[in-house]
Parts: structure tokens; C-alpha cells; sequence
């Protein structure tokens, strides 16, 4: 199981496909996912949309999304 500080610090890494991967884990925290939903790629961002555990006050930010 991946700690939560090391998942804080995958939410800045350079490749959109370890955010993305971050954006699909059942576990991680709404902190996590708010960071996630104000990521720069918009094929992050639909990641997380497809996360089933994620809070709808973040898919209803997403869903104002213009990607």
C-alpha cells in the first residue's frame, strides 16, 4: 500500500500517467482529488471522473470543465 505523503508527492510528477494512475486509486483522500481536479491535463482530470469514490462536490467542479 502506497503512503499518503509519497501519493501528495505523485500529484506533481512530471508524467500525466502517474497522476492519471493516482486519479483511478479507490484510496486516495479528497485532498488528493482536489489537486487532481485542477491538474493542467485534461486526460488526468478525466480520470478522475471515472473514479467511482470521489466526492460529487469535485465532480460537479469537473463537470465545468471545458475538456
Amino acid at each position: 500500500q502506497t503512503s499518503i505523503s509519497i501519493l501528495n508527492k505523485l500529484t506533481s510528477d512530471r508524467s500525466d500517467c502517474v497522476r492519471a494512475a493516482i486519479a483511478l486509486r479507490k484510496d486516495i483522500s479528497e485532498e488528493i482529488a482536489v489537486v487532481l481536479a485542477n491538474d493542467p491535463s485534461a486526460y488526468v482530470r478525466h480520470r478522475l471522473v471515472c473514479n467511482p469514490n470521489i466526492p460529487v462536490k469535485i465532480i460537479e467542479l469537473l463537470s465545468k470543465d471545458k475538456d
